[in-house]
């Protein structure tokens, strides 16, 4: 529902102007919960966390389909159904699940209707896979080719930080004292084991880097796309920051 707010600062002390003392603005306020889509391809550790802590959110309709066997997993079956959503968390998850159709829908989903998509790396690589390549135009991020080496260090656990542009996103200041205590509270979370081996493209914004002792490579990755945005995040073990820490 939209409203109208005006501010209004008012002094006893004459001014010379006063027409800066008011501002209007305008904006949404939601009046039913958003709606999450949540795709997985196996009931991975980090799909699970997600959907509990979705579930425990009021703000929040969360609805996941993991795909133990192909055939109890059913995507929504127009595209104006799955334009209902606002959010869509597309895990590891096989493209020969979806339809090449269902595919375009999930990229208009981002581009026309201004949606919401995040997408979830993990080990099997599902999402750098040939089968996906229209919906590969909105990703932020590209696959670097594997090699003996880059096997090699995968396996080297990694530290997360924030980069400059991720300091500055209220949603990942996990310490509420300031930047400072933020960013320590950070760098002493658990260490990553997986990590996928991806590079940002042009116009994308790196958020969060995983460095382990030879190399720093990004780890949370975003861009708008048409009207709705993208958010890439290089490794499913996120939940090892609150396994046996909570909150």
């Amino acid at each position: 529902m939209p409203l109208q707010i005006t501010a209004k600062v008012s002094s006893d002390i004459r001014e010379s102007n006063e027409q800066n003392n008011t501002r209007s603005l305008g904006t949404a306020v939601a009046a039913q919960r958003s709606r999450i889509l949540l795709l997985d391809g196996r009931s991975r550790w980090e799909s699970r966390y997600l959907r509990n802590m979705f579930d425990r959110d009021p703000a929040w309709q969360v609805e996941s389909q993991i795909a133990n066997e192909p055939s109890d997993f059913h995507f929504p079956a127009t595209r104006e159904e799955l334009f209902q959503y606002d959010l869509v968390v597309l895990g590891d998850l096989p493209a020969s699940l979806l339809s090449r159709e269902q595919i375009v829908w999930l990229r208009e989903f981002v581009e026309v209707n201004g949606g919401g998509l995040i997408l979830i790396s993990g080990s099997m690589q599902h999402l750098a896979q040939p089968g996906y390549a229209e919906l590969q135009k909105l990703f932020p991020v590209s696959w670097k080719l594997a090699s003996a080496s880059s096997t090699a260090q995968q396996r080297l656990t990694k530290k997360v930080s924030l980069t400059s542009a991720g300091q500055s996103l209220a949603a990942l200041r996990i310490d509420t004292r300031g930047d400072i205590e933020s960013q320590t509270l950070w760098s002493q979370l658990p260490e990553l084991q997986f990590v996928d081996k991806v590079k940002e493209l042009p116009g994308a914004e790196v958020l969060a880097t995983a460095t382990s002792s030879v190399e720093s490579q990004p780890l949370f990755v975003t861009r708008r796309f048409g009207a709705g945005r993208v958010f890439f995040c290089a490794s499913d073990e996120t939940w090892r920051f609150r396994y046996k820490v909570a909150d």
